[in-house]
């Protein structure tokens, strides 16, 4: 399975000309991002990126993606999904996009809530109240990999050393779709740092998150209920805190091995320099849902 699709990456401003340094330096930048975001999101993608001829006007740069699968064995509904959306590009532009938002958006901040807006989406309120939705995976990505944050950053001071560059869009090429508009105002933006990254260790929120029970412990102890789980396909140890759920378990509360959990989950990350990237280490259900028993022998075959 492949594909290709083609964005205008356009420098605003009264130009016909731009400083080679301006150019490359501010590309090799994005390309490191577009990477960035191809590697965490879709890594079974083997994605090139050419470059067609300018074509005149506010300085625009053709660019070509290139994609195929790199995988026999790759699920072939994930391929028709992606294509529902017109594509891996599409898609991942669509990400890029919303980072760039997101960037503008929280300024370097934490943000002050996070809500499950469903369908893989949350909403984000920054420190002044004000809110956008986007793809939890695009929050996912900005609060913990360091090598993407830094490519943005230097991608815009090296714009931002540009008098003649107005500002930068992103554009479908096909149907003129604007997926990414920065004007010069919003360059500061994205050199305050980042809040997430400035410390050892990030919160990654997962609201809403199924776990299967794989060893539950119905006789605790200690305050310190620690089950264990599979989750996203791994097993993992995790704490609960939701005290309620604790007093059903010890007022007798009967789950076992199979069953599953609707809960909020909240995962620590601790920054490990050798990967440039925060790793997951530790996870706690702050809030219990639902219990679900697992299916019955003849429910499956039903």
């Amino acid at each position: 399975m492949t594909g290709q699709e083609r964005y205008e990456y356009k420098y605003n401003g009264d130009v016909d000309y731009i400083d080679i340094n301006t150019l490359l330096a501010s590309q090799l930048h994005f390309v490191t991002i577009i990477n960035e975001v191809q590697r965490n999101i879709f890594p079974e993608i083997d994605l090139k990126i050419r470059v067609e001829a300018p074509r005149k006007g506010s300085f625009i740069f053709q660019q070509l993606y290139e994609w195929a699968v790199n995988s026999d064995l790759f699920s072939k509904d994930k391929v028709e999904y992606w294509n529902n959306f017109g594509g891996v590009a599409t898609l991942l532009i669509g990400i890029v996009g919303g980072l760039y938002r997101l960037f503008i958006h929280l300024k370097g901040k934490k943000a002050k809530s996070i809500e499950d807006a469903g369908d893989n989406k949350i909403i984000v309120t920054n420190a002044n109240g004000q809110t956008i939705i986007i793809e939890r995976s695009v929050f996912n990505v900005y609060t913990s990999n360091q090598s993407l944050n830094e490519a943005f950053r230097k991608q815009i001071e090296v714009l931002e050393q540009d008098p003649s560059v107005d500002g930068i869009q992103i554009i479908n090429t096909e149907n003129q779709n604007i997926i990414v508009s920065v004007p010069r105002g919003n360059f500061g933006d994205f050199t305050n740092g980042n809040e997430y990254l400035n410390s050892s260790t990030i919160d990654k929120p997962k609201p809403t998150t199924r776990l299967y029970i794989k060893k539950p412990d119905l006789f605790p102890k200690s305050e310190k209920v620690v089950w264990e789980f599979i989750y996203d396909g791994r097993n993992i140890k995790a704490t609960i805190t939701d005290l309620a759920f604790i007093a059903l378990i010890n007022n007798g509360l009967r789950v076992g091995q199979g069953d599953s959990m609707i809960v909020d989950l909240n995962i620590v990350a601790e920054y490990d320099a050798r990967f440039n990237t925060h790793i997951d280490k530790k996870y706690e259900i702050t809030s219990v849902k639902t219990v679900e028993p697992k299916p019955s022998t003849s429910e499956l075959f039903d």
